[in-house]
């Protein structure tokens, strides 16, 4: 058993998805499925199994399984750490910052690149206002930043790296009539009362708004600021409004609001 099957199986058993899965670990969906596979004959076990919605869960040995491998990998990468240092090798810390949960959700996976690629150095999260990020940056007390752009004009003079892409969906009360619909259009969206994110607390995504109605010709009218999404899901729960969100956080608020995808042709977020 290689420890790079053991982060396969961590993974997939984290995104519950071989697509999201595979992009996460760099590596096709059948290279995953074959790590898979080899992993349960080796151990004489199936550790995932379809559910009645055509989605895979862990089984009952899967989850037990998972137990021990968060072990096996701590301990592993404690273990490379004590020969780097007996090799002497200097250790050296990357402080990380970090915004919104959907960076923050990034940190494990960029711990295990840094581990596998670069295990000399520990990384140190920090989560910061967005804004701050560029000015962390510039001072230098923060070594690189994790977070959403939509705009690379945010983080001209900064090297990006793409480590995923996501769509914005519009995010309405699950008994609002867009909840019933395929897609809703920009100008349907913009008739009614939207909350859009702080220009302080969430640039990336008021740029994202400012911008595509702006170029679409379209006013929007706007109810309230959010300051973060999970007080934007709560106005939204409370019938304040509707808004746009990440596609990825669906798995996080989808039994609280609704998710429509935007009939228009929108940009990527990275």
């Amino acid at each position: 058993m290689r420890i790079s099957t053991i982060t396969d199986f961590l993974t997939l058993a984290d995104k519950l998805d071989y697509d999201l899965a595979a992009r996460k670990l760099f590596i096709s969906v059948d290279e995953l499925c074959q790590s898979i596979s080899e992993l349960e004959e080796e151990l004489g076990i199936s550790l995932f199994i379809n559910n009645n919605r055509n989605e895979i869960e862990l089984t009952r040995f899967g989850a037990i399984f998972a137990r021990g491998a968060h072990k096996i990998e701590r301990d592993y990468e404690d273990t490379i750490s004590l020969i780097n240092k007996a090799k002497g090798k200097p250790m050296r810390t990357m402080t990380i910052g970090t915004r919104y949960n959907a960076a923050q959700d990034e940190s494990p996976y960029i711990t295990r690149a840094l581990r596998k690629y670069a295990p000399n150095i520990t990384p140190v999260y920090t989560p910061l206002m967005h804004l701050t990020l560029r000015e962390k940056l510039e001072s230098g007390e923060i070594d690189a930043a994790v977070g959403i752009v939509v705009e690379d004009r945010l983080y001209d003079g900064f090297k990006t790296i793409c480590i995923d892409r996501d769509v914005y969906e519009i995010v309405c009360p699950l008994d609002h009539p867009f909840a019933k619909m395929e897609s809703v259009t920009l100008e349907q969206f913009a008739k009614e009362s939207v909350i859009v994110p702080s220009p302080k607390n969430m640039a990336s995504m008021h740029m994202f708004f400012t911008d595509i109605f702006e170029k679409a010709g379209i006013e929007i009218a706007q109810e309230a600021y959010c300051d973060d999404v999970d007080g934007l899901i709560l106005q939204i729960e409370a019938g304040a409004g509707v808004s746009m969100v990440l596609s990825q956080r669906r798995s996080h608020f989808d039994d609280r609001v609704a998710f429509v995808p935007v009939a228009d042709e929108l940009p990527y977020a990275r």
